[in-house]
């Protein structure tokens, strides 16, 4: 059974990640137009942006009780195997060494001038 206290971090937690999103510099022009029209610089706007989303995220990984490094970690693992699994599927992909001239072959039959 999950506890009040449980149920009210994780949906801090949502909150948190769910406006971290938003305010990254992607997607909420009208906002951002207005900062930037208030502090006449592109850079002060993209700033405060940047520092409202890396707190909310902050705020996503304490209310989540997740840790980023182990999470990164999974993730990288994770896409880890696909690679291999690519590599074992498609290898013509993974070759290394000398790739094939798209040039004639040395042997042609016959003169070219």
């Amino acid at each position: 059974m999950i506890t009040f206290k449980k149920r009210t971090k994780k949906k801090l937690a949502f909150w948190c990640y769910s406006l971290g999103l938003f305010f990254l510099p992607f997607g909420y022009d009208a906002i951002f137009k207005f900062i930037m029209d208030w502090s006449k610089s592109y850079w002060v706007a993209d700033v405060v942006f940047y520092s409202i989303s890396s707190s909310l995220f902050i705020g996503y990984f304490i209310f989540s009780e997740k840790n980023p490094i182990k999470e990164f970690m999974k993730w990288y693992k994770r896409n880890l195997r696909k690679a291999k699994k690519l590599k074992t599927k498609f290898p013509w992909l993974f070759k290394k060494g000398k790739k094939k001239s798209s040039v004639l072959p040395s042997k042609i039959s016959g003169n070219i001038n």
